[in-house]
């Protein structure tokens, strides 16, 4: 078992690092807790931090993360190219980004474009609600614009956010 410094859980987090380290001895199974890391601008890197980060639009996540933030879709075939974004996946808001798309083929090895490249592009993310933006049903689409995606059939693709775009870009 693996966790940060300061993990807990349980009812109002009475359970922590102690706690497991307790658990994992009578077991006879192994743990380890991870010390933090600090991002070189002094904030605790931290998954709800970068939970925040995304739900915020904050595409610079290198402090944080070693990559981009990235989402694996499939999108279907039409012009413009349309994916639905997962269920109970983690996503920017509504906006416009600029992004990286990664095409892959249908055994899932990615293709980087037709010529070896990732494309360059624009993504839109936009809500589609069902009865009501908090029913269950409601999703968030992606539509890409520019950078040539062959839009003839579907394909899995992986976008990577570069920087959510301002209303003055």
């Amino acid at each position: 078992i693996v966790t940060g410094f300061n993990f807990t859980f349980g009812a109002m987090a009475a359970g922590n690092t102690d706690t497991i380290q307790c658990f994992a001895e009578k077991k006879g199974v192994g743990f380890a807790a991870v010390s933090g890391v600090t991002s070189p601008d002094g904030h605790t890197v931290s998954s709800t931090r970068i939970r925040q980060m995304i739900h915020s639009g904050q595409m610079d996540l290198f402090p944080y993360l070693d990559r981009r933030f990235s989402l694996r879709l499939e999108y279907e075939s039409g012009d413009p190219a349309v994916a639905l974004l997962p269920c109970g996946v983690i996503t920017p808001p509504s906006g416009t980004y600029d992004v990286m798309v990664h095409l892959s083929d249908r055994k899932g090895s990615d293709r980087k474009g037709s010529e070896g490249d990732a494309l360059a592009c624009e993504a839109d993310i936009s809500c589609i609600y069902a009865a009501d933006e908090k029913d269950p049903a409601s999703k968030k689409s992606v539509t890409f614009s520019g950078g040539g995606i062959d839009c003839s059939g579907s394909r899995p693709v992986s976008v990577e956010f570069l920087k959510m775009k301002s209303s003055s870009d």
